[in-house]
């Protein structure tokens, strides 16, 4: 990248290329889905968890490419400055890499999940030059104030310590008459996966609900986002999974990690979570699961 995206950097030990950020002081009685060192040594050690939730959405009907979907939302005209905050393993960046002129930066916690998103752009020789990761906190972003035009938080403010200050840093960033764009989840979203995870639970006797990625959902987030840019715009994507094979609801279940914090046996979840969506694919000919995304669109 130029020396046009360096700029937006407060400071040169903060740009691209560099992984010196110290690890976020840990809170032993953060929840688990805000537990910096767990997300950032365990969780998202590298994309092999997030992909298998992506996995899922193979099976959805309609099929939605939601960086595209959401994106679209924003109606860039291509030279606009982009930040992805908690850019994960670079499907935005990717999206953004096939036709966006203007400069694009990644931001994440986790050095794996940056690794994972430089080798997806990679593939593009052309991406690769014209996007640049950095490692970051969202809750102190290392860019200049009024340096970007648009700033994105897909799929990332529940796994935020303090979510209220992440906003604040959004529009910190962004310049005047700057937009942003936050992906959640509404509280209807993969409710019949959740059930069959808590059905297992019950069955395997642990006496405690499974405990899926945090509660911070999008009315949550219109909340502290009307608090910090005003008018929020809400956007929903609706369908629905049908899955026919077990195997990616166990992947999924089995990618949160849950001994850590619960001390069940991953091999006795998988059977449980196995057997149960099996016979629920046997009633119907499919799993079915509500896809349930929202979007909201802020101006600065």
């Amino acid at each position: 990248m130029g020396e046009s995206v360096v700029s937006l950097f407060m400071n040169e030990s903060a740009t691209p290329g560099r992984s010196e950020t110290a690890p976020a002081p840990r809170d032993r009685t953060a929840p688990l889905w805000t537990d910096q060192s767990f997300l950032r040594a365990e969780q998202y050690a590298d994309s092999g968890n997030l992909r298998a939730r992506q996995a899922i959405y193979d099976y959805q009907v309609p099929r939605l490419d939601i960086a595209d979907w959401a994106l679209g939302l924003l109606e860039l005209s291509g030279d606009e400055t982009v930040v992805d905050v908690g850019c994960g393993n670079g499907a935005y960046l990717s999206a953004l890499s096939r036709s966006h002129r203007g400069a694009v930066i990644g931001l994440d916690l986790s050095l794996g999940m940056l690794r994972d998103a430089r080798a997806t752009l990679a593939e593009d020789v052309s991406a690769a030059s014209r996007v640049a990761v950095a490692q970051a906190d969202a809750q102190r972003l290392p860019l200049r104030s009024g340096s970007c035009d648009v700033a994105l938080a897909m799929h990332m403010l529940y796994h935020v310590p303090d979510a209220r200050a992440a906003v604040r840093e959004l529009h910190r960033i962004l310049r005047p008459g700057g937009r942003a764009a936050v992906v959640l989840n509404s509280s209807g979203h993969l409710a019949e996966l959740r059930g069959v995870c808590d059905t297992a639970f019950e069955e395997l006797g642990l006496g405690l609900r499974f405990p899926f990625i945090g509660s911070f959902r999008i009315p949550e987030g219109a909340a502290l986002l009307s608090e910090e840019f005003g008018r929020v715009t809400e956007h929903r994507a609706g369908a629905e999974l049908r899955i026919t094979d077990p195997e990616p609801v166990v992947g999924y279940a089995l990618s949160l990690n849950v001994a850590r914090s619960t001390g069940v046996d991953p091999g006795a979840l998988a059977a449980e979570v196995r057997a149960e969506v099996r016979r629920l694919i046997d009633e119907t000919g499919y799993f079915r699961v509500t896809a349930a995304p929202g979007c909201l669109v802020v101006s600065s």
